[in-house]
C-alpha cells in the first residue's frame, strides 16, 4: 500500500469579494517567489487579473494535451523567454476557487509541448492538494482580512 501524502499550500493574495485566492505550494515556494519579485509587475497583473475574473487566454490559460485537463498555466512573457507557473484549480466547498501555483519553468522554449515542459505538466496533474489545508489558510487569511471592527465600549 502506497502512502500518499497530500501536498500543502500557503495563501498568497484574496480577491476583493472573497470568492477567489491565490495560493502558492509549499514544496515549489522558492523559485515561485523568486520570479514573483523579479517579475513584480507582470506577476501582479496576472494574479489581479485572476482574481477579478478576468478572462485572458494570453497571460492564464489551460495547458491541454493528451487527457491532461486540469493544469493551467500563467504565461508572462509569451514571445520572448516564455516563463510559465503553471497551477491547479482547487474548489473548496463549492465555493471558493482556489489558484495553486505548483511549479515554475523558467523558459518554455518551443511553441508545442516539448518532453521537458510535458513532463512537469503531467507532474502538476497529479498533485493532490490537501483541502482542509487550504480551507483552513482560507479561513485564517479572510477572517483576518474582513473583520469587521469591533466597537470600544464605554
Amino acid at each position: 500500500m502506497v502512502n500518499f501524502v497530500k501536498r500543502k499550500a500557503f495563501i498568497y493574495e484574496v480577491s476583493e469579494d472573497g470568492t477567489r485566492a491565490i495560493f502558492i505550494d509549499v514544496y515549489n515556494a522558492e523559485s515561485i517567489l523568486v520570479f514573483a519579485k523579479d517579475h513584480r509587475k507582470k506577476f501582479a497583473y496576472i494574479t489581479r487579473s485572476i482574481l477579478e475574473k478576468v478572462v485572458n487566454r494570453e497571460i492564464y490559460g489551460n495547458e491541454y494535451f493528451g487527457t491532461i485537463r486540469n493544469v493551467k498555466a500563467m504565461k508572462a512573457f509569451k514571445g520572448g523567454s516564455n516563463p510559465r507557473i503553471y497551477c491547479r484549480e482547487e474548489t473548496i466547498e463549492g465555493k471558493v476557487v482556489c489558484i495553486v501555483c505548483c511549479a515554475h519553468l523558467a523558459k518554455k522554449k518551443t511553441k508545442g509541448i516539448s518532453g521537458v515542459t510535458r513532463r512537469l505538466i503531467e507532474q502538476v496533474s497529479q498533485y493532490e492538494y490537501d483541502h482542509q489545508q487550504l480551507k483552513d489558510e482560507y479561513d485564517r487569511e479572510t477572517s483576518r482580512r474582513f473583520q469587521k471592527p469591533t466597537r470600544a465600549k464605554d
